[in-house]
């Protein structure tokens, strides 16, 4: 984020939140951001992003996955153009916001 020459507490807030290994906790985590007024999720892993899509079709998940978000039907794509949902994956990610509403990642 400083190399894009932001700065935490200015350009943005960094909410974070760890399940500690215990996935039955994902699901209450991803509704606490939520709550929180987020305006992304960055999950760090496969079950994360299952739990944050669960909990909300409006706030952004941004996550690393194994598999396709469409064909595990976390997102869906009426055309590359137009893609709809709220999730998307990458094997990298990154979040860019000139706003200083709460990032998270967990």
């Amino acid at each position: 984020m400083r190399a894009r020459g932001l700065l935490e507490g200015r350009d943005y807030v960094l909410e974070e939140r760890y399940a500690y290994n215990d996935a039955a906790r994902l699901q209450g985590l991803a509704t606490e951001l939520t709550r929180a007024g987020v305006s992304v999720i960055v999950a760090t892993s496969q079950p994360s992003i299952v739990a944050a899509a669960r909990v909300t079709k409006t706030v952004p998940v941004i996550g690393r996955m194994n598999d396709d978000p469409v064909v595990s039907g976390l997102a869906t794509v009426s055309s590359p153009a137009t893609p709809t949902g709220c999730c998307t994956a990458r094997r990298r990610a990154s979040c860019r916001s000139s706003s200083p509403r709460p990032s998270s990642w967990w």
